[in-house]
């Protein structure tokens, strides 16, 4: 029979001790080995005729070892239940002590003590209609919109290819390393645009001539902000085990062609490709790019929003942490030797994980079904959009995705962010804050800095 006894460690904190004995496990013990001794092939005996104590011998450990994980995991799970513990994550096994398993028999009593931390019984203040909180936006700067609206009249423009180079254009050569001793003379053909172009003499200079003429060149100033390794690779196409130590900069360089884009004009027949949204005009095209923009944007003044909302409820919400629990898990993450300053950073970290908890349960957020298959529709469409498919495929794409667990569990947690977020900005009074590109970059970097591992 199985014994309990709980403990009131601290207000947030449960220690159990777990006392079941050996004759619990028998029946689903009895029942695995059966089962598994249908299914076992072994070399002298018959399938599903293989002794029973044979069977135990080979496997008895390893199917009693499961089964009583299994059954005091369930019976754990009761337990809590029962009592109606709200559990901050797993419970975590402090001790344990497990018979000898002989053939797969149990014959002593198994103990178990586990610790619980408990999510804290509040009234979470600092979410509420009367709480304000700054939400930052982008200030859209007009220069901006006018240099997008150009760049796409160009890409749905005219390409040609004209006689004369203008600052704009792009040249294709063919370029040949200036050597009169060397074996192997690079060569290579790319294209360069005139105004990226360093030497203004340079420029001057290639602007004068025309398809079929050559100028003379150093290919590593050719093009302004333009390293060796770029030029390297890009313009001279070398293998990365090339030795560049012998290589001349001094090239020849003979245009192939000349190539210029000639913007798309400002009217029915652009706008109707260029915007998926109904646009008749030069105004109401810029309007669309700048929503657009904003759009893009969003994502930071959410990310903004939630953090500030954690630090608010975070100095307004006192509550007593679970310390042997979080010794534990810090323990359990693979941390075992922690100093005071890690300690104090994990802890941090709980108090916040468990404000997000109860944020979420405050405004009743949950995660359906189709909110992750629209989450993962959404994904495979970001990723594939260009790949024409029909629906059928797209639907079994889908669902076979959904059944990765690892995929679904960290998506999972981007689609509770996600409706928190909305939930958030719902339940509180917003105070929208405009700030340029730059500025609105510089407080999001200063809210979120990189890690040396991510910046490497």
């Amino acid at each position: 029979l199985m014994k309990v006894d709980i403990q009131e460690k601290s207000t947030n904190e449960r220690q159990i001790e777990l006392v079941v004995e050996g004759s619990d496990f028998a029946p689903e013990l009895n029942q695995r080995l059966k089962k598994l001794r249908g299914q076992t092939n072994i070399k002298g005996f018959r399938q599903g005729k293989t002794p029973m104590s044979f069977v135990k011998r080979m496997y008895g450990k390893q199917i009693a070892a499961e089964v009583i994980g299994d059954t005091t995991m369930k019976l754990l799970n009761q337990i809590i239940e029962e009592n109606g513990f709200d559990l901050i994550n797993d419970p975590l096994v402090l001790k344990s002590n497990i018979p000898a398993l002989e053939d797969g028999g149990l014959e002593d009593d198994c103990h178990f003590t586990y610790v619980l931390g408990l999510m804290p019984e509040i009234e979470l203040r600092g979410i509420s209609a009367t709480d304000t909180y700054s939400y930052l936006e982008l200030e859209v700067d007009p220069e901006k919109i006018d240099e997008r609206l150009s760049a796409m009249q160009k890409q749905l423009g005219e390409h040609i290819h004209p006689d004369d180079i203008q600052e704009e254009d792009v040249v294709e050569i063919e370029a040949t390393e200036k050597s009169g001793v060397k074996a192997d003379v690079i060569q290579s053909t790319f294209r360069f645009a005139i105004d990226l172009v360093a030497d203004d003499k340079l420029k001057k200079e290639i602007m004068d001539l025309t398809t079929g003429d050559s100028f003379s060149f150093n290919i590593y100033n050719l093009e302004r902000e333009r390293g060796p390794e770029y030029v390297n690779k890009y313009f001279l196409q070398l293998a990365e085990d090339y030795d560049t130590s012998q290589i001349n900069p001094e090239f020849t360089g003979k245009i192939i062609s000349i190539h210029r884009q000639i913007p798309a004009e400002l009217n029915e027949a652009f706008f109707e490709k260029a915007f998926p949204n109904e646009v008749k005009t030069a105004e109401e095209a810029k309007q669309e790019i700048e929503k657009q923009y904003i759009k893009g944007y969003a994502p930071i003044g959410d990310n903004l929003l939630i953090k500030n909302v954690i630090d608010e409820l975070e100095s307004k919400n006192e509550f007593d942490l679970p310390e042997t629990y979080i010794h534990e898990l810090l323990h359990a993450s693979g941390k075992a030797h922690h100093d005071d300053e890690a300690l104090d950073k994990f802890r941090t970290s709980v108090r916040r994980q468990i404000l997000i908890s109860l944020l979420v349960k405050k405004l009743g957020v949950e995660i359906t079904h189709d909110d992750m298959r629209n989450k993962v529709m959404n994904e495979f469409t970001a990723n594939f959009g260009g790949m024409t498919l029909p629906q059928e495929t797209i639907d079994r794409i889908v669902e076979n995705a959904m059944k990765d667990e690892k995929y679904v569990r960290e998506l999972s947690d981007k689609v509770l962010n996600d409706k928190l977020i909305e939930a958030v900005k719902v339940e509180v009074k917003l105070e929208p804050v405009k700030h340029a590109e730059e500025e609105l970059m510089r407080i999001y970097d200063e809210a979120f800095p990189k890690s040396s591992e991510e910046e490497e």
